[in-house]
């Protein structure tokens, strides 16, 4: 548990912290046409800029060339939020992009849905397909698959693994009941496409899936939702639940729980937490079962799950107002609690301002899931936050949507734009732990070897390189003195020293 600990703090800021005050907009952008654009997926860069991903109808501004009705398409910027390229993907049909990662040769790898046969597509299996694209740093194709069956299929998220595969997750129809009755998928591909191995998991009615995550054990944690009570489903409380599943590095089941009331329940993104455990955001209709603590509107309100390692419910929290709120991403913070992104159209309850008909809305909740803040952004029509994603300077990232011109939004290209906003570093006050650098990387960037240099010679240290997704590649116990190491590729890690009375992360770049 060490392992993913160490990981985890070194994504925000690499140090602990004790947060005290809500964070502020640095900048914000709105990119887009005259039609309809949205970011769903964005990734900070190896150079410090960012990657979104999202759709767009457009055919002008920022756009430089449309394809069908909608494409794929994928931003990089600055780290002022300024584009450096952006590039459209798809065929004359609707290609809806959902996930976006950069990979470890610095290439992006990016997945979704498609309807098309032709274009960039190179082929169709039936009413829509999981489509994947791995493109150069550049945004040029590298290779892009197909996969599929003959009914309605799509890929909601890719993760890069330890030995440069990719895990995808998304849901595929049951053909032999009905060409939209669809199970979760599950699959894994090598560096060129190919899949290595699959699986599927439901019962007799609809599943889906928004989320996967690689685990620090070498698995796998999905959340989905499940309106079945029969096959690989159990203890199903009500139209659909969250439906979280733990699988082995194989994709084999492990476990399974469902959570939620008598009305629709659905999960958007689930994490590991530092001490195992896993925390989910959705959206819940229900009053009953599960959920605790809802409000008396009619509409959805934001339903949060903090698990144990295995699936055993500690706590849930339900936040919102009368009328429709949901959280749709969330990330641990230093502090061990958590910070969400989503959508608030109310005006009452735990929702403090609203500045139109729907607001951005970040929540920060401490370490047991009691709300410390929650902040709107937007402005007098509908703004959208879709995921948050921690900054290497301790803020936060957030991409959506926008229809407004006015509040924090700083104009409008068409009906609805990709919205892009960069929150500064919370403010934080130092706890008791030491958290002054007492070690140096040298080179950093390096090429090749590299030296880490202990300024304590009076102590050992554990050492451990994780890659970008987390996963410990180098461990040594009795660390002192000097080290050279010349045993990674090219890519970003992270290098956490720890004693009992000290813990440091810095980033390091191998290119």
């Amino acid at each position: 548990m060490k392992k993913l600990t160490y990981f985890l703090s070194c994504l925000f800021l690499f140090i602990n912290y004790c947060i005290i005050a809500q964070p502020n907009i640095e900048w914000a952008q709105n990119y887009g046409g005259s039609e309809d654009e949205d970011f769903h997926s964005v990734q900070q860069t190896l150079d410090g800029g960012y990657i979104a991903a999202g759709f767009t109808i457009s055919d002008d501004r920022d756009i430089s060339v449309n394809k069908g009705e909608r494409d794929f398409w994928v931003v990089k910027l600055d780290p002022l939020g300024e584009i450096e390229w952006e590039q459209t993907y798809g065929g004359s049909k609707i290609d809806l992009i959902r996930s976006i990662q950069q990979t470890l040769d610095g290439g992006y790898i990016v997945a979704g849905s498609s309807e098309s046969s032709d274009g960039d597509v190179g082929g169709n299996y039936g009413l829509a397909d999981g489509w994947i694209l791995k493109i150069d740093q550049n945004g040029e194709i590298e290779w892009e698959k197909n996969y599929g069956s003959i009914g309605y299929d799509y890929i909601t998220n890719i993760q890069e693994t330890a030995d440069g595969s990719f895990i995808v997750v998304g849901a595929i129809a049951d053909i032999e009941v009905d060409i939209y009755i669809q199970d979760i998928w599950i699959f894994k591909i090598n560096e060129l496409g190919e899949i290595e191995w699959e699986k599927q998991y439901g019962g007799s009615e609809n599943e889906g899936v928004n989320s996967i995550q690689l685990t620090v054990d070498g698995g796998y944690i999905i959340a989905g939702y499940s309106a079945s009570n029969d096959g690989d489903v159990e203890d199903n409380k009500g139209k659909a639940d969250y439906w979280i599943l733990k699988l082995d590095q194989n994709g084999e089941l492990e476990w399974q729980k469902c959570y939620g009331g008598s009305e629709g329940d659905f999960p958007a993104e689930i994490q590991q937490t530092v001490d195992g455990g896993y925390i989910i955001a959705g959206a819940s209709y229900s009053k009953d079962g599960d959920v605790e603590g809802a409000n008396e509107g009619i509409f959805e309100d934001s339903w949060i799950l903090k698990l144990d390692q295995n699936g055993e419910l500690e706590w849930q929290k339900v936040y919102g107002g009368s009328f429709y709120d949901y959280t749709s991403s969330v990330q641990q913070t230093p502090d061990n609690g958590y910070i969400l992104a989503g959508v608030t159209r109310s005006t009452d309850g735990d929702i403090s301002t609203n500045y139109g008909y729907s607001d951005a809305w970040i929540l920060k909740l401490d370490v047991d899931g009691d709300m410390e803040w929650e902040k709107s952004f937007g402005g007098s029509f509908f703004d959208w936050a879709n995921t948050i994603q921690a900054t290497t300077d301790g803020g936060f990232i957030v991409v959506g949507n926008s229809a407004s011109d006015d509040g924090d939004v700083g104009g409008n290209y068409g009906k609805a734009d990709c919205w892009v906003f960069k929150l500064a570093p919370l403010s934080v006050a130092v706890n008791e732990l030491e958290w002054s650098p007492f070690f140096k990387i040298t080179p950093n960037p390096a090429k090749e070897s590299f030296n880490i240099q202990l300024d304590d010679y009076n102590q050992t240290y554990h050492l451990t390189i994780f890659n970008a997704v987390g996963i410990p590649l180098f461990e040594k116990n009795d660390a002192i003195g000097v080290l050279t190491i010349d045993e990674l590729t090219k890519g970003i890690y992270y290098v956490s020293i720890t004693s009992e009375t000290k813990m440091y992360t810095q980033k390091l770049i191998i290119h």
